[in-house]
């Protein structure tokens, strides 16, 4: 029996939001730790999902990191021009696209946070912590199995 590739259209997705799922150390937070000890191997985990017929998906986000990254860090200690800089996004100043829509509000004035060390501003479409990816530069452009090796071999 060939498989279904429309599977997606009639399924009931479950999301295991690792920040409510299981505290590791105490903070009163979910993380990935308190995933990983209740999850002792994710391969058994999905092999014992796909011979119940259920698919697991996960999500690689590509689009930024932390500010606390290898290569933000790297980003923002090259000088302007430098192609390590261009790995995320900045601008002299926090106007360019004014008119994007600041996503989380409540937590966010602005898709645009001060960088001391760079003395320019970086965007970020979610939080300050999570400065923007610059799609269009390598890194990213290796495509995501490319991306995933580089994020390896220099993490």
């Amino acid at each position: 029996m060939k498989e279904r590739t429309d599977w997606y259209k009639d399924a009931i997705i479950y999301e295991l939001r690792v920040r409510s799922f299981h505290d590791s150390n105490g903070d009163g937070f979910g993380d990935l730790p308190g995933l990983t000890a209740k999850l002792d191997d994710f391969k058994a985990f999905v092999a014992a999902a796909h011979e119940r017929g259920l698919r697991v998906i996960t999500e690689l986000v590509l689009n930024h990191t932390s500010d606390r990254h290898p290569w933000f860090q790297r980003a923002r200690s090259a000088p302007p021009g430098h192609p390590d800089r261009a790995w995320y996004v900045w601008s002299v100043d926090a106007k360019r696209y004014a008119g994007a829509r600041v996503i989380f509000k409540d937590f966010e004035e602005s898709n645009w946070a001060w960088d001391e060390e760079a003395k320019a501003w970086f965007g970020h479409r979610f939080y300050s912590h999570q400065p923007e990816a610059n799609a269009g530069r390598w890194p990213l452009t290796l495509g995501p199995r490319g991306f995933c090796w580089f994020a390896l071999e220099t993490a």
